[in-house]
């Protein structure tokens, strides 16, 4: 070691440089929750009753392949309070070890295995661009084009008006931008539900419907060019997914549960940022917090 770097090195700890070095290291390796700005949600505040969003759905952009994804997704808070937010591989028609575990747990039957089991069951959302004509909650919304993040309660209500149940109605395509498309509108009030052993208020779309059909922006093609040169990159967020294996580490790293005669910690319930976070430094968890907020894995086929 030379005499310069010792002398340095004790300088700085004599300047308090060093404390300060130190300081940003640790705050570097701490990143916060995350917010996707380009998502939509369908959500009515907590200081609302209700909420109208009037808009379109847009077809695929060019480059992609999809107008619509479908994600699963697990998202909980494991027994050593690590979380995890990670696509589930089943999206991909892939086996997954969260699934797979979550299986064990319902096949064991205890209520303890159950419960811990529906915190960390997949939830299921759908994403396509939307365009937002007129939001009357949050008005710097109209005019702008988002990722709309939608629940099967929706998805069904597009499959249905594709395919309607009497001879007399003429079917509606979602994604179609003349004619033959539609507006739809997002007629939201709240509503309660047990999740998690508790009640929680959550977004009520029976009211949501297509508008009668016509064509998006009258037609004019140069105003309709400008809008889907706005779109997302649907694709974009199904990148990432971990294989099996990572997956398995990962689901290992943040869990400790034993499968059928042993005590079972209780999971954290998911149904809003104060009552997921129990301090400051849970906070600092790299998750997606609206993949949290707005996870609501009832709608899901599988019971585990």
């Amino acid at each position: 070691m030379s005499d310069d770097f010792l002398k340095d090195l004790l300088e700085a700890e004599k300047s308090g440089e060093i404390d300060k070095e130190l300081l940003d290291s640790i705050e570097s390796e701490k990143t916060t929750y995350k917010v996707d700005e380009r998502i939509l949600e369908l959500n009515v505040p907590k200081d609302k009753t209700s909420r109208v969003i009037r808009g379109r759905f847009l077809p695929k952009r060019q480059g992609s392949r999809n107008n619509y994804i479908k994600r699963y997704k697990h998202v909980f808070k494991g027994a050593n309070k690590k979380w995890i937010d990670e696509i589930c591989p089943t999206t991909f028609k892939k086996d997954c070890p969260i699934c797979d575990k979550n299986k064990k747990m319902w096949d064991a039957g205890s209520d303890a295995q159950i419960e811990v089991k529906n915190h960390r069951k997949r939830d299921l959302k759908y994403y396509a661009n939307f365009y937002v004509e007129k939001d009357d909650i949050n008005p710097e919304n109209n005019g702008k084009v988002f990722i709309l993040r939608f629940p099967k309660t929706i998805f069904e209500k597009i499959e249905k008006a594709l395919k309607p149940e009497f001879e007399d109605e003429k079917p509606v395509n979602a994604f179609k931008l003349l004619d033959d498309g539609a507006n739809f509108v997002f007629r939201m009030t709240k509503e309660k539900k047990p999740i998690g052993g508790k009640m929680v208020e959550v977004p009520n779309y029976e009211k949501c419907t297509f508008e009668t059909p016509s064509a998006f922006m009258d037609g004019d093609i140069d105003e309709i060019r400008k809008v889907m040169e706005s779109c997302h990159n649907l694709e974009s967020l199904l990148e990432g997914c971990k294989s099996y294996e990572e997956l398995s580490e990962k689901l290992d790293s943040v869990d400790s549960i034993k499968i059928a005669g042993e005590s079972i910690p209780k999971m954290s319930n998911r149904q809003g940022v104060d009552d997921l976070f129990e301090n400051d430094e849970d906070k600092e968890e790299d998750v997606d917090i609206d993949d949290i907020v707005n996870s609501n894995n009832e709608e899901d086929e599988l019971p585990f």
